[in-house]
């Protein structure tokens, strides 16, 4: 975690802590607010999904038996697997879905 000067020695100057705080040029990370879509099986089944009442938090059912193909998709650590290579079209700025075979 990346902790600026400013911020380790803020309760000696709370005024310039509450200027910082109001003028950040990054409040929020825009990608915290993307819904992704589910990922699922040739049946139908989900292999990962966004939990609705969980701040958009990735539910993975199958948990380690489908790692290594799923990946994973997390907010520190980036992603990987077809939570990678498919981030287009599951958070829906792909220009196609249609199959491409």
């Amino acid at each position: 975690v990346y902790q600026a000067t400013w911020q380790l020695t803020g309760f000696a100057r709370p005024q310039f802590v509450s200027f910082m705080q109001t003028y950040n040029r990054r409040p929020y990370n825009p990608a915290e607010n993307l819904h992704l879509g589910a990922i699922l099986d040739r049946n139908g089944l989900p292999l990962a999904y966004t939990a609705p009442a969980a701040d958009n938090r990735r539910v993975y059912p199958l948990g380690p038996a489908a790692a290594a193909v799923v990946g994973y998709a997390h907010p520190r650590f980036g992603r990987a697997g077809i939570e990678s290579t498919e981030q287009a079209v599951l958070n829906g700025s792909a220009m196609s879905t249609g199959d491409a075979r």
